[in-house]
């Protein structure tokens, strides 16, 4: 492209797993996208803060602390269509005209939406350094809001599924106590037979345990964990966030762990605790006589 070209289009697009409501409910709120992109330090509509044709936004960008402030010139919600201008950017942009931006929703399916998004920028006198120093940051700018709009669709999905399940299986769970199915059964599964007739460990629960308040309550930290961590690193993918959450939960336990055991190794509570963690028994019977010991644990030592 000849230097003397004054203005220059970026596009790109990509595929989000969503449909297409859920991906405009998003972008059609003009001043309010730092609520769900992590790349603006703050966002706002100017005036009167009506979020209407002709408002005003004003952000300020995380990575290089540059204030803008966009016009919203056209928004069509049956079009799943936006177009902006930009009115400043602080500090200013020696030799830079104008940009105007468009995003374009179209459905994939049901469950998939093409985001194509669009700068295009006029320089108010030929500098090719200019136009492509701007054309790579609109790049990166757009790929950071793909990723950021996938990650938080995403973790709305997970939560909504996670929890839909939850309510799944306590109506199961509810039906059954009512019905009387199991609710008083246990399953057990017993030691291999060399170790002679020791207590019983629990193979499953019944319904009326299946999810108790302590279970349900570690879902949930989970899930606050990763939407905690989705925050703090919004490049990252699921996946990664979950093994981010697993990595600090680790270190926390053994930092735990190691200090718990140096204050109380010697004590007789945690001698009990490290011999029968794990086995999770139905009860403990008391030995008053070594011939009560299974000759075949009498030199077992803990």
């Amino acid at each position: 492209m000849e230097s003397k070209d004054l203005t220059r289009t970026v596009s790109s697009s990509f595929v989000v797993q969503a449909n297409s409501a859920e991906v405009w409910e998003l972008l059609r709120h003009f001043g309010s996208w730092d609520k769900w992109c992590p790349g603006f330090e703050y966002m706002k509509i100017l005036g009167d803060g009506q979020d209407i044709i002709g408002a005003v936004r004003e952000f300020k960008s995380k990575k290089s602390g540059v204030v803008f402030q966009e016009k919203l010139r056209k928004r069509d919600d049956s079009r799943y269509f936006l177009a902006y201008d930009n009115q400043s950017i602080v500090p200013p942009i020696p030799g830079l005209g104008w940009i105007t931006t468009t995003i374009q929703l179209t459905r994939k399916g049901e469950e998939h939406t093409e985001i194509n998004y669009s700068h295009t920028t006029t320089l108010e006198e030929p500098n090719d350094e200019l136009s492509n120093k701007i054309q790579q940051t609109q790049k990166e700018s757009m790929q950071g809001m793909f990723q950021a709009i996938a990650g938080h669709l995403g973790i709305s999905h997970l939560v909504e599924k996670v929890f839909n399940s939850l309510y799944s299986k306590l109506v199961q769970i509810q039906k059954d106590l009512a019905l009387g199915r199991s609710s008083d059964k246990w399953e057990y599964a017993d030691y291999p037979p060399e170790f002679g007739p020791l207590p019983k460990m629990i193979k499953g629960l019944p319904p009326s345990q299946a999810l108790s308040p302590r279970t349900i309550g570690k879902m949930i930290q989970r899930l606050t964990e990763v939407l905690y961590v989705r925050a703090a690193y919004p490049e990252k993918k699921l996946e990664d966030a979950l093994l981010e959450i697993t990595k600090i939960q680790k270190d926390e336990e053994l930092e735990y762990l190691e200090q718990y055991l140096l204050n109380n190794y010697y004590k007789d509570e945690e001698f009990c605790q490290q011999l029968l963690q794990g086995v999770n028994p139905l009860c403990i019977q008391v030995v008053k006589d070594y011939e009560q010991i299974p000759p075949k644990m009498r030199n077992l030592k803990a």
